[in-house]
């Protein structure tokens, strides 16, 4: 299933259509165009979007192969200072779990905050990513939301 590129925050009507312009209408379109430093610099000339912005919209749309994680806890993960799947993969569950519990609290980024086992979940992905690189989880793994206290 493909998502929208607009289900990236931050990439509202204007950036969505300037990245229409070279080809990215969808997650995944981004997520292969900007695959190596040689294309995000294609891209920030094509587009005239700062390296930054287009940056953490990469590591966002890589989270999205995620099952479950999507638009509003991509977000969260990245506040959280998980910027890839790698990082994701290297994760202490409880650690993360509590930062990002903490975060929400603090910033309301998300309206539930994932439990425990989801984030637990999205790190056994993660690694499962790590050791095939190729393979995307956002539709094979059944998930369901846990209500956290």
């Amino acid at each position: 299933m493909a998502h929208y590129i607009k289900e990236i925050e931050g990439i509202g009507s204007t950036y969505a259509s300037k990245l229409a312009e070279v080809g990215i209408t969808t997650v995944e379109a981004l997520r292969e165009k900007g695959a190596s430093p040689e294309s995000i610099q294609e891209l920030v000339q094509a587009t005239e979007i700062d390296e930054a912005r287009i940056i953490k919209w990469i590591n966002m749309a890589n989270l999205f192969q995620i099952n479950g994680v999507g638009e509003e806890y991509s977000e969260l993960l990245l506040a959280a200072g998980i910027e890839s799947v790698e990082q994701l993969s290297n994760s202490v569950s409880e650690l993360l779990y509590a930062k990002m519990v903490a975060l929400n609290e603090n910033k309301h980024l998300v309206r539930q905050t994932p439990g425990l086992s989801q984030v637990e979940d999205w790190i056994n992905q993660s690694k499962a990513m790590q050791e095939n690189p190729q393979q995307d989880l956002s539709n094979e793994t059944e998930w369901s939301v846990e209500w956290s206290d």
